[in-house]
């Protein structure tokens, strides 16, 4: 059994006595920020009026309306496959019978937060490859305008401290959850200009080196797919039909059903 001393005021300030909260890992993490912060670290919320975001939006449930043959149509990706080196459409939804629509396609340097399951943590930049696809509400949209604080704030929400503090202030009986507010809360260590600059190019370019793959694997599929001979139907034929079920249905049929004498 596990065991910790909180003082009371950290209970008020809390709002909480789930005894996760307090023994998770993210502990340590809170003092490490705490001990940073006297030594004139500064820390910044991720939403809110003063945040480091414009817009932390976890859009409205999504209600999925797969498209027709020949229906107007965009890709739909499920929230754990923006995961992949290479996410590919599961499914095509309708644009014109799928309501709000915009609210859940994905935009170019965004930021995604994974918000419940398995994958509670990870966040992912949206490149030119994901802009392509539609997305549930399955994951949190974070919209920070200036481009370095956005792959500064992508790297530090992906750091081990980043994903403990996400993960201290989840909630869910059965299946872990972050909420809209949970997520804007977040206080991002910022730590000289000088760091920020650094850390944030090298991510850039991490990013930078991924959607330029995406788009080569793309392109180069697209023009396999282009060279591939056109499929054509095939006329059937139920005399040409030869396969065991058919063939022990026709015995049974001959056996059994044959006109009394």
């Amino acid at each position: 059994m596990k065991t910790m001393v909180v003082k009371a005021s950290t209970l008020r300030t809390a709002g909480r006595l789930d005894c996760w909260y307090f023994l998770s890992p993210a502990s340590s993490t809170v003092a490490a920020v705490e001990a940073a912060r006297r030594r004139g670290v500064r820390t910044e919320r991720l939403g809110g009026s003063d945040g480091i975001a414009e817009r932390v939006l976890h859009p409205n449930r999504y209600t999925r309306a797969l498209a027709a043959n020949g229906e107007l149509s965009l890709p739909y990706l499920r929230p754990y496959d923006v995961l992949n080196y290479y996410p590919e459409a599961a499914d095509y939804v309708s644009q014109d019978r799928t309501e709000n629509l915009k609210d859940y396609q994905l935009k170019v340097g965004q930021i995604l937060q994974t918000r419940s399951g398995r994958n509670l943590g990870p966040a992912v930049l949206v490149d030119a490859h994901l802009a392509q696809f539609v997305m549930s509400d399955d994951m949190i949209r974070v919209e920070i305008a200036d481009k370095q604080m956005r792959f500064y704030a992508l790297a530090y929400l992906n750091s081990q401290a980043g994903r403990r503090m996400l993960r201290r202030d989840k909630t869910g009986s059965v299946i872990d959850h972050l909420s809209e507010d949970q997520v804007a809360s977040q206080e991002i260590i910022l730590f000289n200009s000088t760091t920020i600059r650094k850390v944030a190019a090298l991510v850039e370019r991490a990013v930078v080196l991924r959607e330029v793959a995406r788009l080569t694997i793309s392109e180069m599929l697209a023009d396999y797919e282009r060279e591939l001979p056109a499929l054509r139907p095939r006329r059937s034929s139920a005399r040409r039909l030869d396969c065991p079920v058919a063939r022990v249905r026709g015995a049974i049929g001959r056996r059994f059903l044959r006109p009394a004498r």
